[in-house]
């Protein structure tokens, strides 16, 4: 069976990388990093990679550069930050000039829960401490984005930090802010069967490298059932959550946005309408100037969240 499961996830991965090279071969062309660092992680793979997107006069700069740490999508089973490559330009845009680091964090089902999870901790730490000594990064400017899967981790990994044991190490700062994009929330409750041949053999394939293997009634995997206490004490003060309308993931990030704000949290974001899960990452069409515009318009204004988070 593993080795069903094995062949399925690398299937998974292909079409993941293939589409994404369709996609990066459109103009304008999105960018590679500046660089790359691995640290170490208590995951099983032990290690997770960071690739550094810096501005311009990274190197020259006289005042520390806020910094934004952005999670891949890909059901923790496919994907890399590449795939966040255009929405990480819309972030180098910024007035604040931040660095971001996406993080590539190990994949199920090598690295099973909670390795992304402990993976993107580590990430968080080793930025917010040496990473930003080495770097030149303001450790009290920091804010969280992510993508699915990422979007997730970027709400569990703040938790995972305060509540777990093993964490020996502290953040000097709270963070600014956190914007997660279509996250899955709530796997507690089974998925609707995919319509299409294709959509249930990626759910299927997600469902059982990662969430089958997963405690999914732990806050860490499903954010749904984290206590009020965890929510309110373990998450920023800023929350910004943009699902879209034609996903089943939607409602579950409705749900959370109303129970934070029942909590005194400041929730941004909004329901991106006439949009699907992953809608961003498909190539768009020639000569569909609207839904580039659509994407690119998008973009704009979630960033707009996370500079507001980052400004001084």
């Amino acid at each position: 069976m593993d080795i069903l499961l094995n062949i399925r996830v690398a299937i998974l991965r292909f079409l993941f990388n293939y589409n994404e090279g369709l996609e990066r071969k459109q103009e304008p062309r999105p960018p590679a990093p500046s660089f790359i660092e691995s640290i170490s992680s208590s995951s099983p793979q032990g290690s997770a990679a960071l690739h550094f997107y810096t501005p311009p006069g990274f190197q020259k700069a006289k005042t520390k550069h806020p910094l934004i740490i952005d999670f891949h999508g890909g059901g923790f089973t496919a994907g890399r930050p590449s795939i966040n490559a255009r929405w990480i330009a819309t972030l180098l845009a910024s007035d604040t000039q931040p660095v971001v680091v996406g993080v590539d964090y190990g994949l199920a089902p090598g690295n099973q829960f909670p390795g992304p999870v402990q993976d993107a901790v580590a990430a968080i730490l080793w930025l917010a401490n040496e990473g930003a000594e080495k770097y030149h990064l303001d450790p009290s400017r920091i804010a969280l984005t992510g993508f699915s899967a990422g979007g997730t981790l970027a709400i569990v990994a703040p938790m995972w930090m305060r509540e777990n044991p093993d964490v020996k190490r502290t953040l000097p700062h709270l963070l600014r802010g956190i914007v997660s994009v279509y996250p899955g929330i709530d796997f507690r409750v089974p998925r609707k069967p995919a319509g299409d041949m294709l959509g249930r053999f990626l759910s299927g394939t997600w469902d059982q490298a990662y969430y089958e293997r997963s405690p999914l009634d732990s806050p860490f995997v499903s954010p749904a059932a984290a206590t009020d206490d965890q929510l309110k004490n373990d998450l920023p003060q800023r929350v910004g959550l943009y699902p879209v309308a034609d996903d089943d993931l939607c409602q579950p990030c409705e749900d959370l946005r109303e129970h934070l704000k029942r909590l005194g949290k400041d929730v941004t974001g909004d329901v991106e309408p006439r949009a699907v899960h992953g809608w961003d990452k498909y190539p768009v069409e020639e000569g569909d100037a609207a839904r580039w515009e659509k994407r690119a318009a998008w973009f704009r204004r979630m960033a707009r969240d996370v500079e507001d988070m980052l400004r001084v």
